[in-house]
C-alpha cells in the first residue's frame, strides 16, 4: 500500500514537471476534434472590410455581436477557423464556421469565448438578415427590411426596425427591447421570452416557449397569441389591439392593464383560480369591449388587474 502512495506520488510530481515544461515552451493550446482529426487551436483575430453590403448570412456556433458604429464602411472581425466571404451580385457577406456542437477538445484558456464582431454604418438599412448563430447573438441599432434569426444561444436584441414581421427562434432565451416590427413570430424550445418596449402593431403576432416563462412589458401587440406548455405568462401595462390569447399548460397567467374601460376578459382555467380586479370571477365586459383578453390555464392561477 505505502509502495503504491509513493509511485503514484512520483507520477503526479513527474507529470507536473512536464505539464510545466510543455507550458512554458507554449504547449497551452487549446485541441478541438475536427474533421476527423485533432487539431491545435491557435486561431488569430482577423477583420475584413466591405462596400455595398444589402445582405448578411450566418451560420455559425460563435457568439456573434452585431452594432452600428461611426464608420462607412461594413466590417468583421472574427477568429481565422472561421470563413468570411462575399457574393458580389447579391451584394452579400457570409459568415461560416466548423465548431460545430460534435466538436470536442481540452481548452486551457479561462476565458475562451470565441466570438464575430459585425460592424453596420450607423445610417445603413439592411436589406435581408438571416441565419444560424448557434452560439448565441447580440443585435443593438440597426433598421433592417427582413430579420429572421435562430440560435441555441440567446438572442438579445435592442433598438432594432424591421420592416416585415420579425422571425425568431432557438432552443434558449429571446430578449427583445425597443423593437418595431409589423409582427413577431418568436419560439424558443427551452428559454425564456421577455419583450419590453416594443411595437407589433400592425399584423399577427405569435409567441410560444415550449419550457420557459413569457413576460411582456409595456409592449403593443395585435391579434396575437402567447403560449407557453410549461411556465409562466406576465403582461405588464400592455397595449393591446382588438385582441390577445395567452394559454399556459402549467403555469399562472398575471396581467396587470393601463385600464378597465371598454375591455372583455375570459379566464378558463382547468385547476386554479380565476381572478380579476379583486373579485373571484372568470368574465368581464365593460363598455364597447373594443379590446379581448382570453387567458387560458390548465393547471394554474390567472390574476387581471
Amino acid at each position: 500500500m505505502k509502495k503504491t502512495f509513493i509511485a503514484g506520488f512520483v507520477i503526479a510530481i513527474i507529470g507536473a514537471i512536464l505539464m510545466g515544461l510543455g507550458y512554458t515552451h507554449k504547449g497551452n493550446k487549446d485541441v478541438t476534434w475536427q474533421d476527423g482529426g485533432f487539431k491545435v487551436r491557435d486561431e488569430k483575430t482577423l477583420t475584413k472590410t466591405f462596400k455595398d453590403v444589402q445582405n448578411l448570412d450566418l451560420n455559425t456556433s460563435d457568439y456573434v455581436e452585431v452594432k452600428n458604429y461611426d464608420g462607412s464602411d461594413f466590417k468583421v472581425s472574427y477568429r481565422d477557423y472561421n470563413k468570411v466571404s462575399y457574393n458580389a451580385k447579391k451584394h452579400q457577406v457570409s459568415v461560416t464556421g466548423s465548431t460545430g456542437s460534435s466538436s470536442i477538445g481540452f481548452f486551457f484558456n479561462d476565458d475562451f469565448n470565441p466570438n464575430i464582431t459585425i460592424y453596420v454604418p450607423k445610417n445603413a438599412e439592411l436589406n435581408a438578415f438571416s441565419g444560424n448563430a448557434h452560439g448565441g447573438i447580440k443585435i443593438t441599432g440597426l433598421k433592417f427590411n427582413q430579420l429572421n434569426i435562430s440560435s441555441d444561444g440567446n438572442v438579445d436584441l435592442s433598438s432594432i426596425e424591421v420592416k416585415d414581421a420579425l422571425k425568431l427562434g432557438g432552443e434558449s432565451n429571446l430578449n427583445l427591447n425597443n423593437i418595431q416590427a409589423p409582427s413577431l413570430i418568436a419560439n424558443t424550445n427551452n428559454g425564456d421570452i421577455n419583450v419590453n418596449d416594443s411595437e407589433f402593431k400592425s399584423e399577427t403576432s405569435a409567441i410560444s416557449t415550449k419550457d420557459g416563462d413569457v413576460s411582456i412589458k409595456e409592449t403593443t401587440l395585435k391579434n396575437s397569441k402567447v403560449s407557453s406548455s410549461d411556465g409562466n405568462i406576465k403582461f405588464s401595462q400592455p397595449n393591446v389591439i382588438d385582441k390577445i390569447t395567452a394559454t399556459t399548460s402549467d403555469g399562472d397567467i398575471d396581467a396587470s392593464l393601463k385600464g378597465r374601460n371598454d375591455l372583455s376578459i375570459r379566464i378558463n382555467t382547468s385547476d386554479g383560480t380565476p381572478r380579476i380586479f379583486d373579485k373571484n370571477t372568470s368574465y368581464y365586459d365593460q363598455g364597447n369591449r373594443t379590446t379581448l383578453y382570453e387567458f387560458n390555464s390548465a393547471d394554474g392561477d390567472v390574476t387581471v388587474q
